[in-house]
């Protein structure tokens, strides 16, 4: 009989030493594949023809010189060539012909990749695209498709597109995600909002995501919803319902790894597999066969996710070596696992899920290495009886060694992808995994009994409730755990440094270990988690049509001034400042609350900490202010109100004033929080969205409105910025943020005529991305963060 724990069993191989290496060729292999397919990422794609006859060439000369010892060579540089032409990205038409520009589109709606709040985003191949009406050009790269819910565009329809094509931006912000690369690398060239669509051809739902709906409903049936958004997530890989505040909870404790569909839940569906087949045959053949089908069957279902993939892949390997009376040692699963991925979709290289995935598999791999060669808790433990010597063994010091592996070797992905990780995860695994896979045990006895025999059982509904919450409340408790805070743009390092600790300590010799393990222990514990500046850094930030402004102090005191809209801080503003390590923000302030200044506040406050919330009223008219006050609240954040004459404090060596407003009533544009930051000789105006008769009031201020910077006012609209209130600002640098083509002209050419005929030098978020000055406190000079 098979069991699903046998994928990971860890005596099915030799310690990973140099003496296994030469036995694990699939690593090998998958490491140069991945090789190649970075190298072609980062330096482009390589000429195809050419390619193709020197990786045929090398294999010759590999064949014909096999008993050399030299000719494993030539065979590695064919397979890293291989991997290069892989992720060669489909040549597209010159951008300048088709980007932003209208056009009708005709093409195949491929998958929906997901329902969002107010929208549809799905996968469309062109056919054709016909810029501006005229001549139709093959389009041979897909494109997202944005559409409103309610046009339920299933896969395979045909249709017929009005649109602009947009091509997604290169990286926009410092931290910031480079959205352009990341969706070549998938096919994605851009993406399309339809001005109208016409359905030429109907679509219909696919078997996969109508199993999922009716297993969804199964299980949903007998649970309260927020713990029936927990188990389709975990059963079925569909986090779409989950609440936002329980995803949270799962990732700052580090288990929202339970969250995604992986080899866990392959290795108990097999166990429960192989128990539902036993009774009807004893043929072993017959098993394995069933096994196989019911493996790729949940691979199917659950949308070909890479974790799944790589689990059923060294699941079915393991079978089949099973068969052959060979079986195959782990570390050759995992890379032949990677091969498989990798040859029909080089761009998951790239992807957060299938990193983690194969970190995770490595660190439980090297665990399992490390047991079968020490086997250091038996002799360790003598006066316990055996069973409870194995069971402290398996159960205990085996997982806690594999799930600390999995949290070290996962922990720089997370830290670069999401700009954290929780180091106590390995300690809430323990609980967690086991209760993870009772839940999975649970669900999947429901949709069973169900479906084979019509009954519904109340014990086990109950059952699968009361653990769902369990792990509901083990997940906000170690997300409250302080060991837990997300970790700064060090913690990648301290990670690697632990990660080196662990394995000198479990592969290398005895007399080094205190070497290994002392010397790294001292970076982990003394290396700063951030690396403050020693000096004024000012970043105005591309958020699109609207404003966000991050002054960084020396010392490390740091001050955001406006979060853009609530979509630009959700995909942007704060995924870019976490992977810097920027999850702790002195203050925030707001100049008003419109919705491009202050949107993306929600998020700020859910997904950051902040110490300060400043503001220029105390009670906003509008819902949007009411709201971000009322979750400041809340969260136990301090408010404090800005106005004119004020002063912010806790900025060691920098003095922030309020120049405007005059009192803290009314929340329009000319209400705006003007904020005059003086650091040395050096000074910094930020003017919200004044207009100009707020401008001609400021002008009273005289010279002390001299500023080598200005923020300019409303984003450049012709209402603001007047001759002469930027002749007495007199600035050396203008910055303007704004959306590419946005519908309001903004910037407005009068108001660009007047800053050029005053000297200044215009940064523009549109055109130029975000804009970083810096100070030294006596001059201010722009510096490229790219």
């Amino acid at each position: 009989m098979f069991s699903g724990s046998d994928i990971t069993c860890d005596n099915l191989s030799p310690r990973l030493g140099s003496e296994s290496v030469r036995t694990i060729p699939a690593v090998k292999i998958a490491l140069l594949l991945a090789l190649g397919i970075w190298a072609g990422d980062r330096w482009g794609p390589l000429p195809r023809a050419e390619t193709l006859a020197a990786v045929a060439g090398l294999l010759t000369v590999a064949a014909v010189f096999r008993r050399s010892s030299w000719s494993s060579l030539p065979l590695s540089l064919a397979v890293t060539a291989l991997g290069a032409l892989l992720i060669s990205p489909p040549g597209l038409p010159p951008e300048a012909a088709w980007a932003d520009r209208p056009a009708v589109l005709r093409g195949r709606v491929v998958s929906t990749d997901y329902p969002a709040p107010g929208r549809q985003v799905s996968r469309l191949r062109p056919d054709w695209i016909s810029p501006g009406g005229r001549a139709c050009l093959p389009f041979p790269a897909d494109l997202r498709l944005i559409t409103d819910p309610d046009s339920r565009l299933a896969p395979g329809a045909v249709v017929s597109l009005t649109c602009e094509i947009h091509p997604y931006p290169a990286r926009r912000n410092p931290g910031g995600r480079d959205w352009r690369r990341e969706f070549a690398r998938r096919g994605i060239a851009g993406w399309v909002k339809p001005d109208s669509v016409t359905v030429l051809q109907p679509g219909s739902t696919g078997l996969p995501e109508r199993a999922r709906k009716s297993l969804a409903a199964l299980l949903a049936g007998g649970l309260p919803p927020r713990e029936a958004s927990l188990a389709v997530g975990m059963v079925l890989g569909d986090r779409g319902l989950l609440p936002e505040n329980l995803a949270d909870d799962f990732r700052a404790s580090g288990l929202y790894h339970l969250l995604v569909v992986s080899g866990a839940n392959i290795g108990v569906l097999l166990g429960l597999l192989t128990l539902l087949v036993s009774p009807f045959t004893h043929n072993l053949r017959l098993r394995r066969l069933a096994l196989h089908g019911g493996i790729w069957g949940y691979v199917f279902l659950t949308g070909f996710a890479p974790p799944t993939v790589r689990a059923a892949v060294m699941a079915s390997l393991l079978l089949a070596g099973y068969e052959l009376r060979r079986v195959p040692r782990p570390w050759n699963l995992w890379g032949a696992a990677a091969l498989v991925i990798l040859l029909f979709d080089p761009g998951q290289l790239f992807q957060p899920g299938f990193q983690l995935s194969f970190a995770a598999m490595a660190g439980v791999l090297l665990a399992g290495d490390w047991r079968a060669a020490r086997r250091l808790s038996l002799p360790d433990i003598p006066r316990v009886s055996r069973r409870w010597r194995r069971f402290l063994d398996r159960e205990v010091i085996y997982a806690f060694a594999a799930g600390s592996l999995a949290v070290v070797f996962t922990a720089p992905i997370l830290t670069s992808h999401f700009g954290g990780f929780a180091p106590l995860a390995a300690l809430l695994n323990l609980p967690a995994i086991p209760l993870a896979g009772f839940i999975f045990t649970l669900s999947w006895m429901l949709i069973l009994l169900h479906a084979l025999l019509g009954l519904s059982l109340a014990p086990l509904a109950a059952g699968l409730e009361l653990s769902l919450r369990a792990l509901e409340t083990l997940a906000r408790w170690g997300a409250d755990l302080p060991g837990n805070a997300d970790a700064g743009t060090g913690s990648a390092i301290m990670a690697l440094a632990l990660a080196a600790a662990l394995i000198g300590f479990l592969l290398d010799r005895r007399s080094r270990r205190i070497i290994w393990v002392g010397g790294l222990a001292v970076v982990w514990l003394f290396l700063p988690l951030e690396n403050a500046p020693r000096r004024l850094e000012v970043e105005f930030l591309d958020v699109g049509q609207g404003d966000a402004t991050l002054l960084r102090f020396p010392g490390g005191a740091n001050l955001l001034v406006d979060a853009g809209s609530a979509e630009a801080a959700r995909f942007e503003l704060v995924p870019s400042l976490r992977r810097r390590g920027l999850t702790r923000l002195s203050a925030v302030a707001v100049s008003h609350f419109d919705r491009d200044h202050a949107g993306g506040l929600p998020e700020i406050l859910a997904r950051l900490q902040v110490d300060r919330l400043v503001v220029p009223s105390r009670e906003p008219d509008d819902a949007l202010g009411r709201s971000v006050l009322e979750t400041a609240r809340q969260r136990g954040i301090p408010l404090l109100v800005l106005n004119l004459g004020d002063t912010l404090a806790g900025f060691p060596g920098a003095r922030l004033a309020a120049l405007w407003p005059p009192d803290p009533g009314g929340g329009d544009n000319d209400a705006s929080l003007v904020l005059k930051v003086d650091y040395g000789n050096t000074n910094l105006l930020l003017t919200g969205d004044v207009g100009g008769t707020v401008e001609e009031r400021l002008l009273a201020a005289g010279s002390w409105l001299e500023a080598e910077a200005l923020k300019v006012a409303h984003h450049g609209s012709r209402h603001a910025s007047t001759r002469a209130f930027l002749e007495a600002v007199n600035p050396q640098w203008a910055l303007i943020g704004c959306g590419a083509a946005n519908r309001y002209g903004h910037p407005h050419p009068r108001v660009l005529a007047d800053l050029e005929a005053v000297g200044a030098r215009v940064g523009r978020t549109d055109r130029d991305g975000a804009l970083r000055l810096c100070s030294d406190g006596d001059s201010l000079w722009r510096e490229e963060w790219r």
